[in-house]
């Protein structure tokens, strides 16, 4: 069975092709669906960009330009780090399907649990963005069309639904194309983006389950190696003394392994990370400040509303892969210490290859943002407050 086509990458699979950014489709397929994607995604940032500039010297319209410029940058530069970074991503995918044909019983078992927790995190994750997306871009159609079929003696639109600048006079003015307009090039970004993050939930996940077969590689060598010492017979406790020793080599060059793969997936997400984490902030602020300068419209609080609260689990979503896996890194320490590889018993020489793994495991392994900003709870703690002092001062500006 191909696990790329599987249940747990299939969303990955089908949202990532749609874009051209699989790493397994036809390069010219690619190509066409990059610059199709592209066309239409430019088709709205750039007289979003334009009306930026034209309205910069008005605070409030101005802050209210940028949420949604922001969430086109961090579409874009995904899709220029999905690219720069696709030789790496392969090579995860590829050591991944690796995994799923290597590992049988217990260690396969452990590989289908921690994916199927990752499906269930993707599952919610696609479900609340797509969710936000799509009201946040009909609720301004639903009160246009009330506007238009039930009117009052006042607009239920406050303002443009979305500030543009399209240049030419007949678009600039029609509240309709511009909510369509919007509302299509708003799913085109969230579903590659969607794709996008929940790989990378995906592969931490699989970095984590990694980290668990070696706990029961160390648990079993371990007991190999009592039982070979234990033995009456001198050459079956030679023998059997070698093949527990050499299990234990196999459980560092794993453990190795398993480092490696976390290097991996650091050179291809980290300079990511840093952007879509600022980028993910400051309209977390401004939407929150949004929130509160719309209190007597309620369709628009609400609007605003959900659209930080999607930030606050985007942001939420990048940290806790990286918490996750250094969590798990924890557990060769702890799994280590649990044996009783201080027994007279245990041989000298599994001892200095279980003292060597014990030293390195120590220092946890984790995911960093642009090597700056080390992705875990903790942190993103530290950046929800941010954001919220962040917010305090808007609000004391108006």
């Amino acid at each position: 069975m191909d696990i790329l086509k599987s249940s747990y990458y299939i969303r990955c699979n089908k949202y990532l092709s749609f874009y051209g950014h699989w790493p397994y489709q036809n390069v010219i397929v690619k190509i066409r669906n990059q610059i199709v994607i592209m066309l239409l995604i430019m088709s709205i940032f750039l007289p979003q960009f334009m009306k930026m500039i034209e309205i910069r010297h008005y605070f409030h319209y101005f802050i209210l330009s940028l949420p949604s410029l922001l969430y086109y940058t961090q579409f874009i530069a995904k899709n220029v780090f999905a690219f720069v970074g696709r030789k790496q991503i392969k090579n995860v995918l590829d050591k991944i399907q690796q995994d799923f044909q290597v590992y049988k019983g217990e260690d396969l078992a452990v590989l289908h649990e921690y994916s199927k927790k990752a499906q269930k995190f993707n599952k919610f994750y696609t479900v609340y963005m797509f969710m936000v997306v799509g009201a946040y871009s009909m609720l301004p159609f639903t009160l246009y069309m009330l506007d238009t079929f039930v009117p009052l003696n006042y607009s239920r639109l406050p303002y443009k639904p979305r500030l543009v600048k399209y240049c030419i006079t007949t678009f600039d003015d029609n509240i309709l194309f511009i909510i369509i307009h919007g509302g299509i090039a708003d799913m085109m970004a969230i579903v590659f983006v969607i794709g996008f993050d929940t790989l990378f939930l995906s592969f931490a996940y699989h970095i984590c389950a990694l980290f668990v077969i070696v706990t029961h590689k160390i648990r079993d060598a371990v007991n190999d190696e009592i039982d070979s010492q234990n033995s009456t017979i001198n050459e079956c406790s030679n023998l059997r003394e070698d093949i527990s020793y050499r299990n234990f080599v196999k459980t560092i060059t794993l453990h190795k392994y398993v480092l490696t793969f976390i290097d991996t997936i650091e050179t291809a997400f980290s300079p990511l990370n840093v952007i879509s984490i600022a980028l993910a902030m400051v309209p977390l602020t401004i939407t929150g400040f949004e929130v509160v300068m719309n209190k007597g419209n309620p369709g628009e609080m609400l609007r605003y509303a959900m659209y930080a609260i999607a930030e606050m689990i985007h942001l939420f979503y990048y940290n806790w892969p990286g918490q996750k896996i250094r969590d798990h890194s924890m557990l060769i320490y702890e799994a280590c210490y649990a044996t009783n590889w201080y027994r007279k018993d245990f041989s000298v020489r599994s001892k200095k290859i279980m003292n060597l793994m014990m030293i390195r495991s120590q220092k946890p392994s984790y995911l960093t943002a642009g090597k700056i900003y080390v992705l875990g709870l903790e942190n993103f703690a530290a950046v929800m407050r941010v954001s919220m002092s962040y917010f305090t001062v808007l609000s004391s500006v108006t």
